[in-house]
C-alpha cells in the first residue's frame, strides 16, 4: 500500500527543490493515519502544482503533537497527528503524471514510480 499527498500550490519553490536534497524527509499529517501496518516499505508520492513531483520510500510513521508545515513562518500542523518518515530524499519522477491536487492524503495501490507495474 501506498499514500500519496499534496503540497499546497503557494508553497516555495525552494522548499520543495530542498526535498530532494535532505538526508531525512518528514512529513506531518494533521490527523492519524489508520493504515501503518500496510504502509510499511510502501512509497509516498507528492503532488505539488498539478503533478506528482517525487517519491519516497516510507520508513517509519510516528505520532506528533504539533509540527511547522513547509517553509512559510507561523505555518503548523496542529496535533494530535502522525508524521511519515521516509528513508532518504525524495527521488523525481522517472516521467511526468498529471493529477489534480486535493486536501489531505489518499492511500493508493499502484506504484507509480515503476512504469512497468502500473496497471491502467
Amino acid at each position: 500500500m501506498n499514500l500519496m499527498m499534496t503540497i499546497e500550490r503557494t508553497e516555495r519553490q525552494e522548499h520543495i527543490d530542498s526535498l530532494f536534497e535532505r538526508d531525512e524527509v518528514r512529513y506531518p499529517f494533521p490527523k492519524r493515519i489508520l493504515r501503518k501496518d500496510e504502509l510499511a516499505g510502501g512509497v509516498l508520492y507528492v503532488v505539488y502544482q498539478g503533478r506528482i513531483c517525487g517519491y519516497g520510500q516510507i520508513g517509519s510513521i510516528k505520532q506528533h503533537r504539533g509540527m511547522k508545515v513547509g517553509s512559510r513562518p507561523g505555518r503548523r500542523v496542529d496535533g494530535p497527528g502522525d508524521v511519515v518518515v521516509l528513508n532518504g530524499p525524495l527521488e523525481k519522477m522517472p516521467r511526468e503524471i498529471s493529477m489534480r491536487g486535493f486536501q489531505g492524503f489518499r492511500y493508493i495501490k499502484k506504484d507509480l514510480h515503476n512504469p512497468s507495474r502500473v496497471r491502467r
